[in-house]
């Protein structure tokens, strides 16, 4: 992750300190420095800066929210699960005195591969 330079974040306006609150909600990174930006904003806003900040944020995070769709998620797991299978079946196929491995992934539960954490 690339280091943020805040300093530089908190002395800007307004709306670029919103707008990296806006970058923290969607990607989910950079927390401690998003607390620092929400502590300037209120600071701010308690020393009369207009700008609605709140509802800046709110439509921000609307307008860049991602569609998740579980069906495509549980496929891709899925589709990774049988690629990691397949992986691991060549690779136990080239050690010497192995053998057929084929049973040990055909004959797996789907827990077995459990990937979450």
């Amino acid at each position: 992750m690339k280091k943020i330079n805040i300093k530089a974040i908190l002395k800007g306006d307004t709306k670029n300190i919103a707008a990296f609150i806006i970058a923290y909600r969607v990607l989910g990174c950079w927390k401690e420095e998003a607390k620092m930006c929400m502590i300037e904003l209120a600071k701010r806003k308690a020393e009369g800066d207009t700008f609605d900040f709140e509802t800046y944020i709110l439509e921000g995070v609307k307008n860049y929210q991602f569609k998740i769709n579980l069906n495509e998620v549980i496929n891709t797991k899925n589709k990774f699960k049988g690629m990691l299978s397949q992986s691991i079946l060549g690779v136990m196929v080239g050690i010497k005195g192995v053998g057929k491995t084929t049973a040990l992934i055909d004959d797996a539960e789907d827990d077995d591969l459990d990937l979450e954490d």
